[in-house]
């Protein structure tokens, strides 16, 4: 069904009544589509890449944050860390709540990836202090245990972190009353 969500896509952002969320969807939709179509080529995905900068301006910041997540996955897929290394900068830059969390775990994976373990593990320790100060305390809705899973995978990186502080971090998402199944199943694994 790629092609008829292309489709649809098309017909959003040639729409002249469209809103700007009403475009940034779009965007954010075509762009989820061709990296996730083996069909596509990628002249088709430089294309949208070059349709996206020409309206990324005029974007909301959760549309250009959206974007530039899937375009990092799909660098990351490919093997292209450069690519994935930019597009998450450019990813935090947009970024907000967990989000931000979520984004500088990406960062310090790629540097451990590449070689550049110091710079990942000060990143991630930076990472871990940032997210711990929103954890003060846990905030009640579902994002609460999400920045606790973030926590965790940044604490996960530095080698000073013992098993026994991994769990009791994972123990706060764990006992909150509105974690996700998810979040509990990603959290669950760093303390077994």
């Amino acid at each position: 069904e790629y092609a008829a969500a292309l489709k649809g896509c098309d017909a959003a952002l040639a729409e002249p009544w469209a809103t700007a969320r009403q475009r940034g969807d779009a965007l954010v939709l075509k762009a989820r589509v061709l990296c996730a179509d083996e069909k596509a080529t990628e002249a088709d995905r430089a294309a949208h890449v070059k349709a996206f900068e020409a309206a990324a301006r005029d974007l909301s910041a959760s549309a250009r944050h959206d974007f530039a997540e899937i375009q990092a996955a799909a660098c990351l897929k490919r093997g292209d860390r450069t690519g994935a290394r930019s597009w998450a900068e450019r990813q935090l830059a947009d970024a907000s709540g967990v989000q931000v969390f979520r984004a500088r775990n990406r960062l310090a994976k790629i540097d451990m990836e590449e070689g550049r373990k110091g710079a990942a593990v000060e990143f991630a320790r930076e990472t871990a202090r940032l997210a711990k100060a929103a954890l003060d305390p846990v905030p009640i809705g579902i994002q609460g245990p999400q920045i606790v899973l973030e926590y965790v995978r940044a604490l996960k990186m530095l080698p000073e972190t013992t098993p026994e502080a991994l769990k009791a971090a994972a123990d706060l998402g764990l006992k909150h009353p509105n974690c996700l199944k998810h979040v509990r199943c990603e959290l669950e694994k760093f303390v077994k």
